[in-house]
């Protein structure tokens, strides 16, 4: 329906909110010239650009743009550029006519679903089309989108160079309101004249034209490519050529909105390989944003932020349960690229992963993301139940950051035996030494622990662990009636020894009263065993002597120490 020319004045501020409408109608009819009207994402950028209209009119009032040969203009600023060729939205409606367009308060859904596919429909026209978008705007008679358009289509460029003469001569005429150039008639006249000479076409013999066998073979080829042409591919490409040229911090943030939809899309239902373009893209979009635009990188980093909260991302263990092995394989790439913060809502997946190699995938992932910000797994452990904490402490055998190993140390000592131990066991195969960190563990309730842990310290000599054995054994007395723990202690104490021991071992097993000296005990057992497994020099002098005692007590101590059963016997 055709408007007058006059524009409504508008505050600076609505020039942004006007590029996010155009930036929500070039996603829009990219989205409806790939998927079918009912589609997800047609109808999600309709619901977006509409409320994006709605927006704008309630803001601001009627929505005006003017229409130039290949950019739309809004308040005399450009808010989109385009290019002189098919396809192009600003070129179509150019090429159609239409010298400006109006959206009015009261604006229905469906009235932008019939703009949209009226643009999708003409933006690129056959060489023998019917029908413009002009014609196809009269006929759809929609109330609240109205427009201006030349009286004639051929008008346009050559009215524009009329106007361009009548400036600079200073002529004041109006801009449309004149007759039609004398051009315009002789060619109209010309085409009058060829369509009445125009002699009936003959009949069509079906048989003639028939496709060839290479023919249909060709034809079958072009169906197909165009049935498996990717279209997130296709719509992730312009976004990107979009965020490479834009300088508005709305435009560039409705873009990376679409970017989000597309991606939970893609994620939910497991189309993992889109999934990954997307990430992939974005982490080109935020280079380039380092590079050239500092201001956009807070918005990346927002929508990053967006998609690791537990709304986007705790649907996926569904996709993750029915996919098989070489999308899950795509599936834990896509996930390494998001932000290390998503490790608060993969980490929980883990206990209920729904088959081991799920849970390899998940893991994986959690650990690369904990690699590049402890941070957040760091918090889990502090905070998280002792199925997930039995999940997690393996991983951080496979780290190597120094913050890693300070929680691994602490899960050693957590308030559950289960973690406990498997902390421990953590410890050691990663080859962690920070006995004096893990004293408490000798006295544990659990035996099982209390072995292990003596197994850690006598693994090898140093004399940080024989200083903490020698105070253990010298200030504080072990567990009420484990003679065996007791013994195993001193043994650490010998194995784990530089020597520094040697004079308590020695008195130990020499010294007591005398009628002690006849009975053997747990301590002159334990400090036998113990010179025997020290093995020097020193300590061999000590048990030759002990085993020439006069004392029985000693002397049995002595002699079972140095008895090849004993010294070489593992500990408990």
């Amino acid at each position: 329906m055709e408007m007058p020319a006059d524009t409504p004045n508008y505050p600076p501020e609505a020039s942004s909110a006007a590029k996010g409408v155009v930036t929500s109608l070039l996603l829009a009819v990219k989205m409806f010239s790939l998927y079918a009207d009912d589609h997800a994402h047609c109808r999600s950028a309709l619901t977006r650009i509409h409320e994006h209209i709605e927006s704008f009119l309630r803001d601001y009032g009627e929505l005006v743009f003017q229409v130039e040969k290949s950019r739309l203009v809004f308040d005399h600023k450009g808010v989109y550029q385009g290019s002189e060729k098919e396809g192009d939205i600003a070129f179509a409606l150019f090429r159609d006519g239409i010298l400006d367009l109006r959206f009015q308060k009261g604006i229905e859904s469906e009235e932008t679903r019939t703009f949209l596919r009226i643009l999708d429909r003409y933006k690129t026209l056959p060489a023998e089309a019917e029908g413009d978008i002009v014609t196809a705007l009269w006929e759809a008679e929609l109330p609240h989108i109205r427009y201006q358009a030349a009286d004639n289509i051929l008008e346009t460029e050559a009215e524009a160079e009329a106007k361009s003469l009548e400036k600079s001569s200073g002529e004041a005429k109006g801009a449309w309101g004149g007759s039609v150039p004398l051009e315009m008639h002789m060619i109209a006249e010309n085409i009058m004249e060829r369509a009445q000479g125009v002699k009936e076409l003959p009949s069509i013999d079906l048989a003639a034209v028939q496709l060839t066998a290479e023919e249909a073979r060709k034809l079958e080829e072009m169906v197909s490519e165009e049935e498996e042409r990717d279209g997130t591919r296709e719509i992730l490409d312009m976004m990107a050529d979009i965020l490479r040229s834009q300088e508005d911090e709305s435009f560039f943030g409705v873009v990376l909105d679409f970017l989000e939809e597309e991606l939970s899309a893609a994620l939910y239902s497991g189309e993992f390989e889109i999934s990954f373009r997307i990430m992939k893209r974005v982490h080109q979009i935020r280079q380039l944003c380092e590079d050239y635009r500092p201001w956009a990188l807070s918005l990346v980093d927002e929508f990053m932020g967006r998609i690791s909260t537990a709304d986007f991302l705790e649907p996926l263990g569904e996709s993750l349960a029915i996919i098989n092995e070489s999308q899950l394989k795509m599936a834990g790439k896509t996930l390494y690229m998001f932000p290390s913060s998503a490790i608060g809502i993969l980490a929980p997946m883990l206990p209920k992963a729904p088959s081991s190699v799920v849970r390899a995938v998940l893991s994986k992932v959690v650990e690369g993301l904990a690699a590049r910000d402890f941070r957040p797994l760091e918090k889990i452990l502090e905070n998280g139940n002792e199925d997930l904490l039995c999940r997690l402490v393996p991983l951080l055998g496979h780290m190597k950051d120094n913050k890693s190993a300070q929680a691994l140390l602490n899960m050693a000592r957590h308030p559950s035996a289960r973690v406990r131990r498997l902390g421990l066991k953590t410890v050691i195969s990663r080859g962690l030494w920070a006995p004096e960190r893990l004293m408490s563990l000798i006295d544990d309730e659990s035996d099982g622990i209390r072995q292990l842990f003596l197994k850690y310290l006598g693994a090898h000599r140093s004399e940080a662990a024989e200083t903490q054995l020698l105070i253990y054994l010298r200030d504080r007395k072990a567990r009420r009636g484990d003679q065996k723990h007791l013994v195993a202690c001193f043994r650490a104490l010998g194995r784990c020894g530089v020597g520094k021991s040697l004079p308590f071992l020695q008195d130990t097993l020499l010294s007591g009263r005398w009628f002690s000296k006849f009975f053997s005990s747990p301590r002159r057992e334990g400090a036998a065993a113990a010179l025997a497994e020290l093995g020097t020099e020193e300590s061999e002098e000590v048990l030759e002597a002990a085993c020439d005692s006069r004392y029985p007590g000693i002397r049995r101590a002595a002699q079972f120490a140095v008895s090849d059963g004993s010294v070489s016997e593992d500990m408990p």
